[in-house]
């Protein structure tokens, strides 16, 4: 799973199928971005690491995020329910993550199958652009497959027939050595900065349970006489998460001293 993690952020900071300029994010300031896919998205796993990373990486972005992941899902059904889940949220970056579920875990990967996921990601392409929407199709998750042998697996073939790879140099992954991990604390995570992310992290974590408790709140107590003022208080608690995180998400100088070694005393 790590490596896909790894791959949507990647094709999130080169552009994909993005007109953002190659150096820039994806994600800019005032995006609302939905996560569609099944229930790999619906877990909630990926989104929480890019939610984080914007949030850290670009605080001073006010980004909306969304998870429109279904269990059991397939790119046909993401496609019927894009108008519901997507444009009428206010989407203006979609992450598309199907594949698995299109071939019945590997039961029907057969050329039908293979067409009717790739038509359903190119509907769900076509359909953005005309709403104006960014799209980003990300690679599937690899689950039951051998991962030593994976990438040549039919799933991967499949999914690589409807997606843009994007690519970055050696260059670009080498910046040198960060100081900012340094610490002298071995209980400080990874230093200052990641200490912070640490925090934000948490935060992210609380929007996510009250997001899943508002969700249960409207499935189990649909006749709950305080609805709408519990709905209220949700939608308000939600708000103050937010800001909370960009507050805290927000940098600040950290001081850091360098001297150079003291010599060995002489004999």
């Amino acid at each position: 799973m790590r490596t896909h993690l790894i791959l949507i952020l990647l094709i999130l900071l080169v552009g994909g199928h993005s007109s953002a300029a190659p150096a820039d994010f994806a994600l800019r300031d005032g995006d609302t971005v939905v996560f569609l896919g099944d229930s790999i998205t619906a877990a909630r796993g990926y989104g929480k690491v890019i939610e984080n990373y914007t949030l850290l990486r670009y605080p001073q972005r006010k980004v909306r995020f969304i998870n429109a992941g279904h269990g059991g899902d397939t790119a046909e059904g993401g496609l019927k329910r894009l108008e519901r889940d997507v444009f009428s949220r206010g989407a203006t970056l979609l992450t598309v993550a199907y594949g698995i579920n299109d071939i019945g875990w590997g039961l029907k990967a057969d050329a039908e199958h293979k067409q009717r996921y790739l038509d359903a990601i190119r509907g769900i392409v076509e359909q953005c652009r005309q709403h104006g929407v960014r799209v980003f199709i990300c690679s599937p998750a690899i689950t039951t497959e051998d991962p030593n042998r994976s990438e040549n697996g039919f799933l991967q073939k499949m999914s690589d027939e409807g997606r843009p790879v994007g690519t970055v140099t050696e260059r670009q992954l080498h910046d040198g050595m960060n100081i900012s991990s340094m610490t002298a604390d071995p209980w400080e995570p990874g230093g200052p900065w990641d200490a912070q992310a640490s925090v934000v992290k948490e935060l992210t974590e609380a929007r996510d349970r009250l997001t899943m408790g508002n969700l249960l709140r409207n499935q189990f107590l649909p006749d709950h006489p305080q609805r709408n003022a519990l709905g209220a208080q949700f939608t308000g608690s939600d708000d103050r998460l937010v800001a909370l995180q960009r507050d805290t998400a927000r940098p600040f100088p950290y001081h850091f001293q360098i001297r150079p070694a003291s010599a060995e005393p002489k004999p």
